[in-house]
């Protein structure tokens, strides 16, 4: 396992190193000084700078085992994000993909398939689309894909015609693709 420092972390314990660095001088000197007049309290300078020291090296493991530890979380947090998002964009593709079976047997449109499209095209991305942190491309084809397929279901079944349904295939189609490429790249990120 391997523990990076930050800039800031870095400078931090140089500095708290300095610090007990100086106040152990300091005590050794002062520890030398009262040894010299034989005083009985030579034992509790000794277990003072035992004290400071422990002290101070236990708060800079105590603060770098944190600042690891939340790092780790924070990573831990966002790989799951990202597993949240990829299961939701393989859910919208697996209904894109009905949505294209859909579209493909209405072709060459006939009115009397008008009730294939009123009857079977879901709206599960409406739900995930709230949570996607994807790109804005993919998002633009989403949208315009499900505004082509909103606007099958609602116009007239005499106003549909082979253009439009093969409008609303392409749009899907390129949807589709874009939500392979945005899976892979999110693939990528857990993997790393």
């Amino acid at each position: 396992m391997k523990v990076a420092l930050s800039l800031k972390q870095f400078l931090i314990l140089t500095i708290a190193i300095f610090i007990v660095a100086y106040i152990s001088i300091i005590m050794s000197e002062a520890l030398k000084n009262y040894a010299s007049t034989g005083a009985d309290w030579v034992s509790a300078l000794i277990q003072a700078l035992g004290n400071v020291t422990g002290g101070i090296i236990g708060g800079i493991v105590a603060y770098l085992v944190a600042a690891f530890q939340i790092q780790r979380q924070t990573e831990i947090q966002h790989q799951e994000h990202i597993k949240g998002v990829i299961t939701k964009l393989k859910l919208i593709r697996h209904e894109l993909k009905d949505n294209l079976a859909i579209l493909e047997t209405v072709i060459p449109y006939s009115t009397e398939q008008n009730y294939l499209i009123k009857a079977t095209f879901d709206d599960i991305w409406k739900c995930s689309l709230g949570y996607l942190y994807v790109s804005d491309k993919l998002i633009e084809k989403l949208d315009a894909a499900y505004r082509k397929i909103v606007l099958l279901k609602l116009i007239k079944e005499d106003e549909v015609n082979d253009d439009l349904v093969e409008g609303t295939k392409k749009l899907v189609c390129d949807a589709m693709n874009l939500i392979d490429i945005e899976i892979k790249e999110c693939e990528k990120k857990i993997t790393k």
